[in-house]
């Protein structure tokens, strides 16, 4: 099981074996920071990890994507639950003093 997005920080990865597998990295990642952005935002570190290495992809960039992935698989069922209510009303509080300044 997968406890975390991420293991670390990624580092450049120049002796490493070029990105082989079929899936398109530079979409992935897109979709990852879309989600990162408006709903999963325990990903954050990990999507901004990954985008570094966009125009130079390797094996050990891959696999760290996909540990990502896998992580978003083992929380599918985690998150927050919000129930609408039917009466909307908004609290307002406005500082009249001017935070005690004269004018």
């Amino acid at each position: 099981m997968i406890y975390t997005p991420s293991d670390g920080i990624l580092y450049k990865d120049t002796d490493g074996s070029p990105y082989m597998d079929t899936w398109n990295y530079h979409s992935v990642i897109g979709k990852l920071n879309f989600s990162a952005q408006n709903t999963l935002l325990d990903i954050s570190f990990s999507v901004h990890q990954h985008a570094h290495f966009c125009t130079c992809p390797t094996l050990l960039h891959e696999v760290a994507v996909k540990c990502t992935a896998c992580y978003l698989l083992y929380t599918i069922d985690k998150g927050l639950i919000l129930h609408p209510i039917k009466s909307f009303a908004l609290d307002m509080y406005i500082d009249a003093d001017f935070a005690s300044i004269p004018l």
